[in-house]
């Protein structure tokens, strides 16, 4: 720990021998052991090393004295240190790829322009809720819009324009509709809807109130303002126990 034979440093003290801050710890923890009659076990730092230290009491001769060794644990805290900091890494490393396969997943599933789920991803959610509602023989209500002569809008005010439109109509009918509900995008203008556990009866103000919506919608541009209108189909299906997917139905 201070370079020096063992043989020089007998009758010195520990002020002699080591910096006067870390002297005070040792004769501090030495008193300790001696005093309470207790092992201690600690690790220490001194000139760059690291040390672990076991003190122990011992009594002999009616007297208390002390006893004790010292190892040099650097090369195993310096490997212990790389190694987390290889654990640290890895697990960044990790995260990052967890964070870049959901987004991945994310953007498989979803329509890039208006945020809701993509063609085909709906049908992978319209098998699950066709069976559920089979196995349950809940009705399940499917509502299906598109946007009444789109191309017009796109020839007109121009395909930006048309975005804007397609990514406010998906806005207003997710507004409208409840967690359990699916949308998707079907194709170019058209969507679908999936209501669970819902009847046609209980979907048409729903209907409503999106076509509603969508009527009063405007949007601004150089050529003046651009509006739409949409139609609406609304479908109630009680699946019997034989029918198997969403094609069938």
């Amino acid at each position: 720990m201070i370079g020096i034979p063992g043989s020089e440093m007998i009758g010195k003290t520990m002020e002699q021998l080591f910096p006067a801050e870390f002297a005070a710890k040792i004769t501090a923890d030495d008193w300790a052991v001696v005093s309470g009659g207790k092992a201690l076990k600690l690790d220490e730092d001194l000139n760059g090393r690291n040390y672990t230290t076991l003190k122990f009491p011992i009594f002999q001769g009616g007297k208390n004295l002390l006893a004790g060794y010292t190892i040099d644990i650097t090369e195993r805290v310096q490997a212990e240190d790389e190694l987390n900091r290889s654990k640290e890494a890895l697990e960044v490393a990790n995260l990052t790829l967890q964070t870049a396969l959901t987004r991945e997943k994310l953007l498989s599933h979803t329509d890039a322009l208006t945020g809701i789920n993509n063609r085909r991803f709906l049908f992978e959610l319209a098998e699950r809720e066709f069976d559920i509602a089979r196995r349950y023989r809940h009705p399940l209500s499917v509502m299906m819009f598109d946007i009444d002569h789109f191309k017009g809008v796109n020839d007109t005010f121009g395909h930006a324009v048309g975005d804007q439109i397609l990514q406010h109509v998906t806005q207003i009918a997710c507004t409208e509709l409840r967690s359990a509900d699916v949308i998707g995008r079907y194709g170019g203008e058209e969507f679908v809807i999936m209501l669970p556990v819902t009847d046609a009866q209980q979907v048409y103000p729903v209907a409503e109130r999106i076509r509603a919506g969508v009527a009063a919608l405007r949007v601004p541009t150089p050529k003046g303002d651009a509006a739409v209108t949409i139609s609406i189909g609304i479908s109630e299906t009680i699946l019997k126990p034989q029918d198997e997917s969403v094609e069938n139905v």
